[in-house]
This record gives C-alpha cells, sequence and structure tokens, in this order.
C-alpha cells in the first residue's frame, strides 16, 4: 500500500514536469547582460504591460447642494477628465455618469447600495454612512479674513476669504430648542459646566 502511493506521487510529479514541458509559451533564460552602454536594457527595468481594469460605467453623485442643472452643467468636463486621468492609472473608463441626488441622504443612500460608485457629499452623509462607504478625499478651505465666536462677526458683512490661511473646519452655530433640556444647554454653556 505505501509503495502504491510513493509510486502515484512520483507519477504525479512526472506528469506535472511533462505538463510544464510541453508548454506554448516560450522560456526566456534571465541574462545579466546590458547593452553595450552598460545601462540596463528595457526589459530589465520596466514590467511586462498590466491589462487595463476596465470599468464600463463609472457614476458619480452629487449632493443637492446648489441648483441642479447648475451642478450637472458645471461637472460636465469632469466626466472626460476623470477618463483621461484614471487611464492614466491603467483603468479603461467607457462612460461616466454624473447625477445628482434628490437629498443629501439620497447620494449616502446610493453609495452604500452600490448605485454609485463616486460621491461628491457631505460631512454629514459620510458620517451617517460611515460604515458602509470609504473616505477618498477631504477638501480644505480658506479662512475668513476675520473670525471670532460671535456670529455677527461672520455674517455682518460680505466676508472675503483669505488665501493665506488654509482650516480643516469652519465655524458653526448649534441650536437648543425649546424643551426644558434645551433650555438647560444654553445655560450650562453661560455658566461654563459642562454638556451632559
Amino acid at each position: 500500500m505505501k509503495t502504491r502511493r510513493v509510486l502515484l506521487a512520483v507519477l504525479l510529479v512526472l506528469a506535472l514536469f511533462l505538463t510544464a514541458a510541453c508548454s506554448d509559451k516560450p522560456v526566456t533564460e534571465p541574462t545579466d547582460s546590458a547593452d553595450p552602454s552598460g545601462e540596463p536594457t528595457q526589459s530589465q527595468t520596466e514590467p511586462a504591460p498590466v491589462e487595463p481594469v476596465v470599468v464600463e460605467k463609472l457614476r458619480v453623485a452629487y449632493v443637492p447642494s446648489m441648483d441642479v442643472e447648475l451642478i450637472l452643467e458645471t461637472t460636465e468636463p469632469l466626466k472626460q477628465l476623470l477618463i483621461d486621468e484614471l487611464a492614466k492609472h491603467n483603468f479603461d473608463v467607457k462612460e461616466v455618469e454624473i447625477t445628482v441626488g434628490t437629498s443629501f441622504e439620497a447620494v449616502g443612500e446610493a453609495l452604500s447600495a452600490g448605485s454609485a460608485d463616486i460621491g461628491f457629499s457631505s460631512a454629514l452623509v459620510y458620517i451617517t454612512y460611515d460604515d458602509e462607504v470609504d473616505l477618498l478625499l477631504t477638501a480644505t478651505r480658506y479662512d475668513f479674513d476675520r473670525s471670532g465666536t460671535d456670529p455677527m462677526v461672520w455674517n455682518g458683512s460680505l466676508a472675503q476669504r483669505d488665501p493665506s490661511k488654509q482650516v480643516t473646519g469652519y465655524p458653526g452655530l448649534i441650536y437648543a430648542g425649546p424643551s426644558p433640556h434645551g433650555k438647560m444647554l444654553p445655560e450650562k454653556v453661560q455658566n461654563g459646566e459642562e454638556l451632559t
């Protein structure tokens, strides 16, 4: 029985060698030679070309942050730009489809369901769907020429951007409603207490 297993193993190894020897692909021997100038040849420095990844349709979704027609008109050049730039990274994109969601949440839902490949969205949508989507890029903004803790400073007159200062956040307001808990929160803030 043991002899039979050894014989079977030897036959399998022999079959593998014979199969490899009968391959249609030419055998290329590695060489250490360089061209006469002493520089490595192209075959020594560049890997073999890889077939591009074909993407039949790249679906891009925008949140409706402004007029839908304006978003679609403004982003029209993005279609060819994506095709050209992704081609440089070995992606053969056949078509780019740009849509605008019916709501901010609709874009998050489309990304998590797989009906959109890329989403230009708000931070809130990412936070809501962060288990289903991956963050690819974030935007930075220029700071305003005037800032402070008083909202009237931000909105009192037309604020200008200061291109010398980039920020990773921006001022915002938190509103407390008329409920008993909502009334308690501003009192705590005014008294310097921790919010709970």
